[in-house]
């Protein structure tokens, strides 16, 4: 219906389900998900709007590649447990050299994304603000950042790497008691 509504025109794509198989959900049946989405938005068209998925950078198999256009790894260094200072580099490091880039052996190619990757700004109690090395923190955050677009921005630019996402503008109050606000 938005389709219909509002165009084909601004859609860069269609994301079929977020960390579903991180939550138990099986690949196969995301795998039918991601067929029918792209029957019903395709079908017959004549600007093809590619369909993928996203789920956690450790949840991609070349398997879930082959039956979509682009996926989407959710990669955070946070619970990588490294310093933030680190964290730039391990988030390149990690999608290049573990699971999410099995994504880029699939026989159709698909596009691979850092959808998320971020720093949690706080817990909601001390004992939560720490994990391994990684230290929750404004100022944690801001050298995240600062760090991370420079070097993401350089990757994609002079390596041909994969484009990223930063998660999130916004903290999500609701998520604080299922994940202790580091979430």
């Amino acid at each position: 219906d938005a389709l219909a509504t509002y165009g084909r025109d601004s859609v860069a794509g269609v994301t079929v389900g977020n960390e579903f198989l991180l939550n138990g959900g099986s690949e196969s049946t995301l795998l039918e998900r991601i067929a029918s989405v792209n029957a019903t938005i395709n079908n017959g068209t004549a600007k093809y709007i590619p369909v993928g998925t996203a789920d956690a950078g450790s949840m991609i198999t070349t398997t879930l590649a082959s039956g979509a256009d682009y996926v989407m790894a959710n990669v955070h260094p946070w619970f990588g447990g490294l310093p933030v200072d680190q964290a730039a580099g391990w988030v390149w490091e990690y999608t290049n050299t573990n699971a999410p880039s099995t994504a880029l052996l699939a026989p159709n190619k698909p596009a691979l994304y850092v959808a998320e990757a971020g720093w949690p700004t706080g817990a909601n109690e001390t004992r939560l603000a720490t994990y391994q090395g990684a230290t929750a923190g404004v100022q944690q955050l801001n050298t995240f950042l600062q760090t991370f677009v420079c070097q993401s921005n350089a990757n994609v630019t002079q390596s041909g790497l994969q484009p990223s996402f930063i998660f999130e503008a916004f903290d999500e109050p609701w998520k604080d008691p299922l994940y202790g606000g580091v979430e």
